[in-house]
């Protein structure tokens, strides 16, 4: 009978093998949570944030809102981005024309979806303006633009535009509201939110902003213009609700120059403004002025319509309404060429009292 000699495991060799696998389920652990941070941080940039009530930036101190709302199940955005989306397909089926067909129809295709596909990031959005100061002073405005589907990229571009101006000398920072104000040297300032971007003349403005959305969601305050905007259709794209001097502004802005009034302190005592697109290029909108003076509505309603047809919006279809209520003057406005419209907006100077 012959013994079969055994040799003992080396217990050197077993702690390395215990190392090499301990370090790799170490390494598969890190590769899981690195994996599943990434994916988390990557998701949780791409998730929207909410659009700005415009209400929330009204207050008793504010003197006018507009605001224009802008979202792709509306049937007139939709008809309207298309039309832009077809122009821009135009243009670029021009310049791929001298290419060989299969490469211009290629580079078409995949410029189009492209295009499709950024526009509709900027969707639903909301831009609004707000005037804000006592009465005899100087308007503070302030610009809000909000994309509801750039929500945490924008908190990532406000981190990086930290990291920027801590070496910059042309920029401020001022911490108020729980947001990172930005102090421009000519005393204008921004701050940059979830999805939003808002633009101030100045720093109180800005800082007035930022309380305001830290506070409670239903609006900082009931003054004049808080209640003329409860008055708008909350569904109508564009909503603008003015009093005081603003009135005289959004008037020279319809007309081209000031209004004369009846009696200054009276009228007009505010404004309203409810519309939106119609299609590819047109836009419909209803003036409403408001005014206790009835001498005022009977003598200043036509000339209000023609000074309006014969104004900047020259072209625009221009009636009073033949249902008005008590004390308000109504005036319905139909644009069929919206874009040249806005172009000679911007190159009418607007002269108000």
């Amino acid at each position: 009978m012959s013994e079969t000699a055994s040799t003992p495991p080396d217990p050197g060799s077993r702690r390395f093998r215990n190392a090499v696998v301990g370090c790799l389920v170490a390494c598969g652990v890190l590769g899981l949570l690195a994996t599943a941070t990434c994916v988390g941080f990557v998701v949780w940039v791409r998730r929207p944030g909410t659009m700005i009530d415009p209400a929330r930036l009204v207050g008793e101190d504010t003197r006018g809102v507009v605001a224009w709302t802008l979202r792709l199940d509306d049937p007139g955005t939709r008809a309207f981005v298309e039309s832009m989306l077809e122009r821009a397909e135009q243009e670029r089926r021009s310049q791929t024309s001298v290419l060989p067909a299969p490469l211009g129809e290629l580079l078409g295709a995949y410029g189009g979806r492209r295009d499709r596909t950024n526009v509709e990031q900027l969707f639903p959005l909301t831009v609004s303006w707000t005037s804000h100061g006592e009465p005899g002073s100087e308007p503070l405005d302030l610009l809000a633009v909000s994309v509801e589907r750039l929500g945490n990229r924008v908190v990532v571009a406000d981190w990086f535009l930290a990291l920027v101006v801590s070496r910059s000398a042309d920029l401020d920072v001022v911490r108020h509201g729980g947001q990172r104000i930005y102090v421009l040297r000519n005393g204008a300032a921004f701050f940059l939110r979830s999805g939003d971007v808002l633009v101030a003349s100045s720093l109180p403005t800005a800082r007035r902003a930022a309380e305001r959305l830290a506070g409670p969601s239903g609006g900082a305050g009931a003054g004049a213009v808080t209640r003329l905007l409860e008055e708008v259709p909350a569904d109508a794209a564009l909503r603008d609700a003015v009093a005081g001097p603003e009135t005289d502004r959004l008037l020279a802005v319809l007309t081209g120059g000031p209004m004369p009034r009846v009696d200054a302190a009276a009228c007009p005592q505010g404004a309203l403004v409810a519309g939106g697109l119609t299609g590819a290029s047109g836009a419909r909108a209803t003036v409403t002025v408001l005014c206790d003076d009835a001498t005022w509505i009977a003598e200043r309603g036509p000339e209000l319509v023609r000074a309006i047809g014969s104004g900047p919006l020259a072209g625009t279809r221009v009636e009073l309404a033949p249902d008005t209520p008590a004390g308000a003057l109504v005036v319905d406005l139909e644009v069929d060429d919206l874009t040249g419209l806005v172009e000679r907006l911007f190159e009418t100077p607007v002269v108000a009292e």
